[in-house]
């Protein structure tokens, strides 16, 4: 059975007696007038003003944190993580497949969709981008995106026909794609990886002119 991001809030609004996770006890408390909380008053606010809840959600979404987030767009850290806790659980997904699947049926703005889009297929900075904010670019992912979107698109050009437009296209984006990847492997820094296959496949062979006055076995 699928479970609500927000299924957290809806146990707590009907809760008969006050729950014993602290932050659905503070929210318990606030909603019964017990006892008033600022952060679970503006989370209330933020969850009920559709303006600011599809300004805050795809942040959630993308896997900023707390901090990043207050960074971002001023949100106190206590206000996004009691937000998380009780508006936007995403743990409710239980793989990649319900994520998408509750984007693609996002009934909000137009806005709303398009940012929780960018923040499920792409990353927090398409988040920012997206929202008119300074978005934190990093060169080496910048040519890996570029290297990519030009591979996709040529290889999905693979099979028009010789001498076409589409072939002429594909050939150029492949082109491209390979370019960006040759300055890609001049600029990314070495892995493990990259050391390792150079240790495999390193020159291990001597001239037989250099192993003989050292009077090593040629054979």
């Amino acid at each position: 059975m699928r479970r609500s991001p927000d299924s957290r809030w809806k146990f707590v609004a009907d809760a008969r007696m006050e729950p014993e996770h602290p932050i659905e006890s503070a929210c318990w408390r606030h909603v019964n007038d017990v006892e008033a909380s600022a952060t679970i008053e503006r989370t209330v606010e933020i969850y009920n003003e559709q303006f600011e809840r599809e300004r805050l959600q795809p942040w959630i979404l993308a896997g900023a944190s707390d901090s990043a987030i207050r960074d971002r767009v001023g949100v106190p850290t206590d206000v996004t993580r009691a937000y998380r806790h009780l508006f936007f659980d995403v743990s409710a997904f239980r793989d990649e497949l319900e994520k998408r699947l509750w984007v693609a049926k996002y009934q909000g703005s137009a806005d709303g969709k398009a940012f929780l889009q960018q923040a499920v297929v792409l990353d927090v900075e398409a988040v920012a981008y997206a929202m008119g904010l300074p978005a934190h670019m990093d060169p080496t992912k910048v040519l890996e995106s570029a290297m990519s979107e030009q591979y996709f698109r040529g290889m999905a050009l693979r099979y028009a026909r010789l001498g076409s437009t589409e072939a002429t296209a594909c050939a150029s984006m492949l082109r491209g794609a390979a370019s960006q990847a040759s300055e890609l492997m001049a600029v990314r820094p070495a892995t493990t990886t990259d050391a390792l296959f150079k240790l495999v496949t390193r020159d291990t062979t001597k001239n037989v002119e250099d192993l003989a006055p050292h009077g090593e076995i040629l054979h």
